[in-house]
């Protein structure tokens, strides 16, 4: 889905609803996030580190598209679908627990 179509489709949304954009969205999560990280690290490394995160914490990890540990509290942390490179974001729905 192209960027201007999105836009369109929310348009269109907007303009058979009565009430304002951010009446709307008050039901969905909000998360804060920090900004994504990608650590260098050889390919046939990354499995042995998610899986340390996940012995020492006991995250659940999601194996689509790579590898997803999930914190049950927040959400998705580090990944794996990065060549070369260990991907890490964290998001929680509390800014202090970044």
């Amino acid at each position: 889905m192209t960027l201007t179509y999105a836009a369109a489709r929310l348009l269109r949304l907007l303009s058979r609803e009565e009430m304002p954009l951010s009446c709307l969205l008050e039901d969905v999560p909000k998360y804060y996030a920090t900004p994504e990280t990608r650590i260098p690290c050889p390919d046939e490394q990354k499995a042995e580190v998610v899986a340390g995160i996940v012995k020492e914490r006991g995250y659940e990890v999601i194996d689509v598209d790579g590898a997803r540990v999930i914190s049950p509290e927040d959400g998705p942390g580090a990944g794996l679908q990065y060549p070369a490179r260990l991907g890490g974001q964290m998001r929680a729905k509390i800014k202090e627990r970044l």
